[in-house]
């Protein structure tokens, strides 16, 4: 699922509603992957061997339950199943006679594999209760009456106007998408660190790619970083193994060093700006 599907889908909520409350809650399956037989060519993957002293005078091999998450051999049932709870819950509705909730309206989600949300108008009779009812039925019908996360449901599956969404933060009601305070925080000490300060010419490599990558993940909801991303990218191409060198003659390595002077600068007062004006990201 993305993001901006949720969104769109509330704006129009909100287009054709004017004034009624929209909100979400997340449904999540218990277990994904659980439990399945893994092949004998396959174990590697999820076996892992405690050596003799660690763990006493045997040495123990432990083979895992579940798959690994994000594993291309998983097995493609689940998003099948997945894609099942999804439509089965977009081609349900309030119960006819039940007119204060708008049975002429379907309900609807997003859905990816085991990752759920439900977005409907909160307060128009009882109508967000009966979306939230209807995904968890679909869910047990399809899996199991053992599906639901219930301990994770009770905390996340309360309809609400604003939630952190996939690792963003969510507000209906202010139509904001940004970046989850915490996560504003850990970027601007990021930059704030010795070896990614304006002028830094000792970069270790793999904490520069832990930079980029991490601001590559912010483009999601500020793509007008995207162009300083991209020159935090452009040095990880090295000519000293472990450490950011940038290739090429002497005019090319001081370019590339004052692109990535500016990349950090614009970085850091987009970041600073974005604490007072969350919309900024």
């Amino acid at each position: 699922p993305q993001h901006a599907e949720v969104i769109l889908y509330a704006l129009w909520l909100r287009a054709c509603f004017p004034g009624l409350a929209i909100g979400a809650a997340k449904l999540d399956v218990r277990m994904a992957f659980r439990n399945r037989l893994v092949h004998l060519a396959d174990a590697n993957w999820f076996a892992t061997q405690f050596p003799r002293d660690e763990v006493g005078i045997r040495i123990i091999t432990a083979i895992w339950g579940g798959l690994t998450f994000g594993w291309t051999e998983s097995p493609g049932e689940y998003g099948v199943v997945g894609w099942a709870i999804s439509q089965a819950h977009c081609r349900s509705a309030p119960p006819e006679e039940d007119v204060g909730s708008m049975p002429e309206l379907p309900f609807w989600n997003s859905t990816f594999v085991d990752d759920g949300v439900v977005v409907d108008l909160m307060r128009v009779g009882g109508r967000a209760h009966y979306s939230r009812s209807s995904y968890l039925a679909a869910m047990c019908q399809f899996f199991s009456e053992a599906a639901p996360a219930l301990e994770k449901i009770e905390s996340e599956g309360t309809f609400a106007v604003a939630m952190v969404l996939w690792g963003l933060w969510a507000d209906f009601e202010r139509e904001l998408l940004c970046l989850p305070e915490t996560k504003l925080l850990r970027a601007i000490a990021l930059l704030k660190l010795t070896q990614h300060a304006v002028g830094q010419r000792r970069i270790p490599y793999k904490r520069h790619l832990a930079l980029a990558s991490y601001f590559q993940y912010i483009g999601i909801v500020a793509p007008a970083v995207l162009p300083y991303v991209s020159m935090l990218w452009n040095v990880c191409q090295t000519a000293t193994a472990g450490w950011i060198d940038p290739v090429g003659d002497e005019t090319s390595k001081a370019r590339a060093w004052a692109e990535l002077d500016e990349a950090k600068s614009t970085l850091s007062l987009v970041l600073e700006l974005a604490r007072a004006n969350p919309s900024l990201t």
